[in-house]
């Protein structure tokens, strides 16, 4: 008998595909411990971070807190010059007030403009009193400031830091793990030289 034609082709094709899976390479085994993705690949899209890759090790950090002093370290948020400026410039804005509610012109004001500048005076009285009472503490488990709503952050939270010596104020700015900014800052010669030196071990690396 005559072979078919249809099945010698379907003869040929199964023999051309055994023997392209035999002559296919074996794809190589992954590493036991081999990191998994991780930057864009990883879950959620966002970078993981690694252990170490930023900040001291124990060791740096141990002598961080040696060089710093005897814990805790306390000192007024907010240096003494611009607490002093913030209350004058405080009181010149109630005198103004005062003038004005009680001078001849006082029925011309609109009673809509009146409560406005008064619960701005209101709010800047409430900074200038948290400004005056703030304090800041390094201890050994973080940092953090009374504030009116206080801040702390723990040193095992701490990405990296930047320490920003602006003319108002000396400000630490530490990130934390979870990418959010916690801020700090410093109005004693104490603090800030603490602030610089945190900033130094604490840099991005």
């Amino acid at each position: 008998m005559g072979s078919n034609p249809q099945e010698n082709k379907a003869a040929t094709r199964g023999a051309a595909d055994t023997g392209a899976a035999q002559t296919k390479p074996p794809e190589p085994h992954k590493a036991v411990g081999q990191a998994g993705p991780s930057g864009a690949d990883a879950p959620g899209g966002q970078a993981a971070v690694e252990p170490g890759a930023y900040g001291p090790d124990a060791a740096e950090h141990a002598a961080l807190l040696g060089e710093i002093g005897p814990l805790p370290l306390r000192g007024t948020a907010w240096p003494t010059l611009i607490k002093i400026m913030a209350w004058a410039v405080l009181i010149l804005v109630g005198m103004q007030i005062t003038l004005v509610a009680t001078g001849p012109h006082r029925h011309d004001v609109s009673p809509v403009a009146a409560v406005v500048v008064l619960v701005c005076f209101l709010a800047l009285l409430i900074v200038a009193r948290f400004m005056l009472m703030s304090e800041t503490r390094i201890t050994q488990d973080g940092i953090e400031q009374s504030w009116i709503r206080p801040r702390r952050i723990a040193w095992d939270d701490i990405l990296f830091v930047r320490y920003i010596p602006m003319l108002t104020s000396k400000r630490l700015i530490c990130f934390s793990r979870s990418g959010r900014p916690v801020v700090f800052q410093a109005g004693t010669r104490e603090l800030r030289a603490a602030f610089a030196r945190i900033a130094q071990v604490y840099r991005r690396r």
